[in-house]
């Protein structure tokens, strides 16, 4: 998903044919299998979109935790709302309110360490080199990280979101009204996913490798390398199976 432009949704037959090369990949001829589109691969794909809504809450929820200037919740709304204005938030070196004097846009580090979670993801996953000659990298990944800030941002702003300490030193829960229009999906979101991906996909291949290797510092170091075949027969074995970029 995150090397396709329409980063919500695949056409089935077009999904159900990246899976099936993603198993022949993986079990190289050893386990004949024709793919279906079921629960397991499907969940997966929804556990990589949500990913991005949680890593960008737990950024943003450290981020006021951390700061003793944000004690007061009236804080978190006036600070919100002013990044809001113009995508600020996006920008990495964004002082003052004269959005021309902002640089290094896509490289706030809000964006950066939701776009780490894409990496955090994938981690010990085999490479399919055949799906990667259809586009040079994870741009829809860095859209959805961008798309994700906006979204926990946007609840904050319009007072949304309750942040209630842990109990573990500096560390924060947050509570989320239930309801789709308070969701990190399609329906709410599509319309600024969209404004997003034009200019993020015009990116020269260089200086979108920037933003990666800036990102590694946010992905987590793995504990171990799992190859498919040892996964198992649990059904949870396949989300990770699946889990292709």
């Amino acid at each position: 998903m995150a090397r396709y432009d329409d980063s919500w949704t695949i056409l089935s037959e077009k999904f159900r044919s990246v899976l099936q090369v993603i198993w022949d990949m993986a079990y190289s001829g050893d386990i004949e299998h024709v793919v279906i589109l079921n629960g397991p691969a499907k969940q997966s794909v929804n556990n990589w979109h949500g990913g991005f809504a949680a890593t960008a809450i737990s950024v943003v929820a450290t981020f006021f935790a951390h700061d003793p200037d944000f004690g007061d919740p009236s804080q978190h709304i006036e600070f919100s709302k002013a990044m809001l204005k113009k995508n600020q938030f996006l920008y990495n070196q964004n002082r003052g309110v004269d959005s021309k004097a902002w640089s290094s846009l896509w490289r706030a580090l809000f964006v950066l360490q939701a776009f780490a979670h894409h990496f955090n993801y994938i981690q010990g996953q085999a490479e399919v080199p055949s799906l990667d000659n259809e586009v040079e990298g994870p741009h829809t990944a860095l859209v959805l990280a961008c798309v994700a800030v906006c979204h926990i941002l946007t609840l904050v702003a319009e007072n949304k979101v309750v942040f209630q300490p842990s109990g573990l030193g500096n560390m924060w829960t947050t509570v989320i009204p239930k309801g789709n229009q308070y969701k990190f999906n399609h329906t709410v979101w599509g319309a600024t996913t969209c404004c997003y991906l034009d200019p993020i996909k015009d990116l020269s291949h260089e200086h979108f490798a920037l933003f990666v290797e800036e990102t590694q510092k946010f992905i987590k170091k793995p504990v171990s390398n799992l190859n498919a075949r040892d996964l198992g027969d649990d059904d949870s074995s396949y989300d990770k199976l699946f889990a292709f970029h």
